[in-house]
């Protein structure tokens, strides 16, 4: 099976993280998360190739990869008058959020000319503090905090909110199924391709999950021993959601009850210690599951059916930063500091 090394000079240092969602049909593009922020993204295309999405000073700047040459496929104009996150989503269009200040709004961009072609209000005494894309782009959830300066109706000090919203890309409709109540904290958050789940990482140093279909919170958990589990890969249709954290271990975790049901280390053959996880994905088709770490910048493979640890690559380049699946779980794109490695999932 192929091998594919290729040095990413124009994106040295880019800082990246994926989150799979292992829908079982076929998505038109694969959306990945960044790690200190939202404003940088990954996505695998439908035709296999790996791009980049980023925002750079007033731009959403996205690189193509076919394997051999980086090249820039869209520059997106933001408005100056505010940060912004940014994600590439499917249709071909990007999703920019002004955020921390006025305009609180999310904004629908073409991806050829950068028209605004839908505003998405957001609540009176919210912001958007995160946003996380579902693996074909086509959901995105949403993170909103109250606004200390103009706090929203019902606001307590001792008893903060978090609001989760999840947006239909190809309709515009967005919808808030359930406030978290107690914390305000979140590092990931990700829908199922559907928009019926959201997971959650990084909640009260832990994990969370919302049936948005139903608009309730089902369960809020930290694995054991865990400080801070703040990556998760959601698998809906295996009814897993993987997550993980400083302590080295991926904890499978039932979707609906947040019961443990499996536990890896993040560590070789023989070894004790456990590297601190950076990345985590799952594949579509639920058959693996991959952890990047940090900063020994290895990467581990299970299957997800036995726990068997099926592959360990990379060392000495820096903490993983991506770990991604393609849309037919064949391969697995890991980013690492201006280098992209792009492996064969093992097919017995």
């Amino acid at each position: 099976m192929s091998h594919v090394t290729a040095r990413l000079l124009l994106l040295c240092s880019l800082p990246f993280l994926a989150l799979g969602c292992g829908e079982e049909t076929q998505p038109t593009s694969w959306t990945g998360q960044s790690t200190g922020d939202d404003r940088d993204w990954a996505t695998w295309g439908s035709s296999g190739h790996v791009a980049y999405a980023m925002t750079v000073d007033e731009a959403l700047l996205v690189y193509g990869w076919d394997g051999a040459t980086v090249r820039l496929l869209h520059d997106v104009a933001l408005a100056h008058d505010a940060p912004h996150d940014a994600l590439w989503c499917g249709d071909g269009v990007a999703l920019t959020v002004p955020v921390g200040r006025p305009p609180r709004e999310l904004l629908v961009r073409e991806a050829g000319n950068s028209a605004v072609v839908a505003r998405l209000p957001v609540p009176d005494g919210w912001w958007c503090a995160r946003t996380g894309p579902s693996a074909d782009g086509m959901k995105v959830a949403l993170a909103l905090q109250e606004d200390l300066t103009r706090p929203p109706v019902g606001h307590n000090w001792d008893r903060p909110r978090l609001r989760i919203g999840v947006l239909d890309v190809r309709t515009r409709k967005l919808t808030f199924p359930v406030d978290l109540v107690g914390d305000f904290a979140v590092r990931r958050i990700v829908p199922s391709c559907d928009g019926a789940y959201v997971a959650v990482a990084g909640w009260k140093n832990g994990a969370a999950v919302i049936d948005a279909a139903h608009n309730r919170a089902l369960w809020e958990a930290r694995p054991p021993g865990e400080t801070n589990a703040g990556y998760l890969a959601l698998c809906a249709p295996k009814g897993v959601v993987y997550v993980g954290g400083w302590q080295g271990r991926v904890y499978g975790m039932d979707l609906k009850t947040g019961a443990i049901k499996s536990c890896w280390p993040a560590a070789r053959p023989g070894e004790t210690r456990c590297e601190s996880i950076t990345a985590l994905a799952a594949s579509a088709d639920g058959e693996f599951v991959a952890a990047g770490t940090g900063p020994e910048g290895r990467t581990y493979v299970w299957r997800a059916d036995s726990g068997r640890l099926v592959k360990v690559f990379g060392t000495g380049r820096g903490g993983v930063l991506i770990a991604m699946f393609s849309p037919y779980s064949e391969h697995l794109a890991v980013l690492q500091p201006g280098r992209v490695e792009v492996v064969s999932m093992p097919e017995e």
